[in-house]
């Protein structure tokens, strides 16, 4: 089948818990939204029945840049090299990504037999998600 990838445009939106006794938060409708945008974008690019076997999935978090990055290229560079995304955690992010591709790539998240991913700042400051998808 081969290795197959998606590239997500916007902010990376953490999993989140969500009661459903009360209305959901600005962060939850935000995790919604975020959801939605893998959804219609893994729709409009994956054409075939999910995959009913094992599933290996890679995901590339890119964040907005923070205020007060500094516009010089130099700096900029330097700066990237010793900061990084503190803001949310990483696997709640893999969590967010791999709930909205469940019934799309795959049937059921049980089937990932490994992930990984990592998160760092979008150069270009263009923020996204990249999925990587492979079958063992």
């Amino acid at each position: 089948m081969g290795i197959y990838s998606f590239d997500i445009p916007g902010e990376p939106i953490p999993w989140s818990v969500w009661m459903r006794r009360s209305k959901p938060t600005l962060r939850q409708q935000a995790l919604k939204d975020y959801q939605l945008t893998i959804q219609i974008n893994l729709k409009g690019k994956y054409e075939i029945p999910p995959i009913k076997g094992p599933v290996i999935l890679r995901f590339e978090f890119k964040m907005p840049l923070p205020k007060g990055v500094p516009k010089n290229p130099g700096k900029r560079n330097l700066w990237l090299k010793t900061h990084y995304p503190r803001h949310c955690d990483l696997r709640n992010l893999e969590k967010a990504a791999e709930d909205a591709c469940q019934g799309i790539l795959f049937l059921d998240d049980r089937q990932v037999v490994f992930s990984s991913g990592n998160k760092e700042y979008a150069e270009d400051d263009k923020p996204k998600t990249l999925i990587f998808l492979d079958v063992p």
